[in-house]
């Protein structure tokens, strides 16, 4: 089992839905045990938006956790999340269907919990 820090933007375009919020939150506890969360202003390349972090304890395997962040980018109508693992892993999960500019990942932008992940 390894631990995980995701961030997802509340921003569906430009705004945040009334729900995304919830809908982001119902969807992460259906799959993955969620240890720790917050809402918080985030900063990227494009902008401000409010941010949710979570931390994860992924108990499936990488290939399980990386297929659950595609299907979270579709459900939640996301352009990417952003993620770093216990193993030391980090990146940028994309929506299939988005066509725009593919950032890299970039510490600076993640948000994180004040403790290390073990």
């Amino acid at each position: 089992m390894s631990k995980a820090v995701i961030n997802i933007g509340l921003n569906v375009g430009k705004e945040e839905s009334q729900d995304q919020l919830s809908k982001a939150l119902f969807q992460v506890v259906r799959y993955e045990v969620v240890t720790n969360v917050k809402v918080t202003d985030g900063k990227g390349d494009w902008g401000n938006e409010r941010t949710l972090v979570l931390e994860l304890e992924n108990t499936m395997g990488e290939q399980y956790f990386q297929n659950l962040l595609n299907v979270l980018c579709r459900v939640l109508k996301q352009d990417a999340i952003s993620y770093k693992t216990s193993s030391g892993k980090s990146g940028l999960v994309f929506n299939d269907d988005y066509k725009g500019v593919r950032y890299e990942f970039n510490e600076k932008y993640f948000i994180n919990f004040n403790v290390p992940l073990t």
